[in-house]
């Protein structure tokens, strides 16, 4: 089926002329193998950019699964380390420079006031895959952020396997670093698309499906007018 749909995109674009498909610069797109091997054939002078939300998600995955491992080898399930981890995940996913270091606020799980820099120690200190992981995570978000491809490269070359899931990303990111470093010099993103395509499959999940097309267009118009 995966097959039959990309020779749909192929037929789609080429059935536009030549001379219009060399305008085609750049073409923003996910991680997908698949599609990259056919976008030189119908775009031949375009750069293709790994949009930088894919890249994220995908290391956000890693620090959501490192939290998890490190969890489940926490003994005491009412331990304060346990639920910091446990219901604090966000502070492990925000930007570094975005973490409250100064001021500390109430956490009611925990019923305690912590920094988020309390936070992090608590929960790093546990496991030093962990950590590592966390930091790779700070030093490419960093690196994509501040459009720095050298440091995000470094950062790769850099790296020591874990033998953890993260091992697996930046292998990924080592086979796509080409692409990856047009979206880091590119300013492009498909974000505004895939906000659009989440809101509507929101809109066919709360509705239990249309039977009626029209009523589902009609929907997604009110939606967004």
């Amino acid at each position: 089926m995966l097959n039959t749909f990309l020779a749909t995109i192929k037929d789609y674009f080429l059935s536009y002329s030549l001379e219009n498909r060399l305008r085609v610069r750049t073409v923003t797109m996910d991680l997908n193998a698949n599609y990259q091997n056919i976008i030189h054939m119908i775009f031949p002078k375009a750069k293709i950019i790994i949009d930088r939300f894919h890249i994220v998600q995908m290391l956000g995955r890693n620090i959501d699964r490192e939290r998890l491992n490190t969890l489940t080898q926490i003994e005491d399930k009412r331990s304060r380390t346990y639920r910091i981890l446990k219901s604090q995940w966000r502070i492990y996913k925000k930007s570094a420079d975005k973490l409250i270091t100064d001021e500390r606020i109430y956490r009611i799980h925990n019923r305690e006031f912590l920094t988020d820099y309390e936070i992090l120690d608590i929960g790093l200190s546990c496991s030093t895959n962990f950590k590592e992981t966390w930091e790779a995570y700070q030093a490419l978000l960093t690196a994509i952020h501040t459009q720095d491809f050298v440091s995000f490269k470094r950062t790769i070359d850099d790296y020591t396997p874990l033998k953890t899931d993260l091992d697996v990303t930046i292998n990924t990111i080592k086979l796509n670093l080409k692409h990856i470093e047009n979206s880091i010099n590119y300013k492009y993103s498909n974000g505004p698309i895939e906000g659009t395509i989440r809101k509507i499959k929101q809109i066919k999940r709360t509705g239990y499906g249309y039977r009626n097309m029209l009523s589902l267009f009609t929907r997604i118009r009110l939606e967004f007018a």
